[in-house]
């Protein structure tokens, strides 16, 4: 990356204040990770891609692969370098074609968007933390999944 671009975009790749010892990481690139869905049930293939921030310990060594990737929200410039990752394809039992236009009527939609899903989330651990804390439920972490979220 250019001193120009680095200066351009430096919020963006400072490491998230959050993370534990942050000043130890430096931005590394741009990375899009390609991927493609092969359709089980109608046989579509769909393409899609998460782009992300790469950061790499600062004192880890050349070619470790000890690297930490931050989702990207926002519009990348042409000019900024990116490193593509054809990821395997992979297939899926139901795409979002065949479920729209095969189970017409059979479709219940929970959450609509990230923000909705971020709070149906919550609500799930909070429900969990309260069954743990009266002793409902063991103290190991359940994962979470859709089926988890009341409503």
């Amino acid at each position: 990356m250019t001193e120009e671009h680095s200066r351009l975009f430096a919020p963006f790749i400072t490491p998230p204040a959050e993370w534990k010892n942050a000043e130890d990481y430096e931005f590394l690139t741009f990375i899009l990770h390609a991927k493609t869905d092969n359709c089980l049930s109608c046989g579509a293939t769909m393409h899609y891609g998460d782009v992300y921030r790469a950061f790499g310990h600062k004192n880890a060594p050349p070619h470790d692969s000890f690297r930490r990737l931050v989702p990207v929200n926002f519009p990348l410039p042409h000019k900024v370098p990116v490193v593509h990752f054809s990821l395997p394809p992979r297939d899926v039992p139901l795409c979002p074609h065949c479920l729209h236009s095969t189970r017409e009527g059979q479709v219940t939609y929970l959450v609509s968007d990230e923000k909705a899903w971020q709070k149906a989330l919550a609500e799930a651990r909070a429900v969990q933390h309260n069954l743990r804390k009266t002793g409902g439920e063991t103290a190991s972490r359940p994962k979470l999944s859709p089926d988890d979220i009341p409503g």
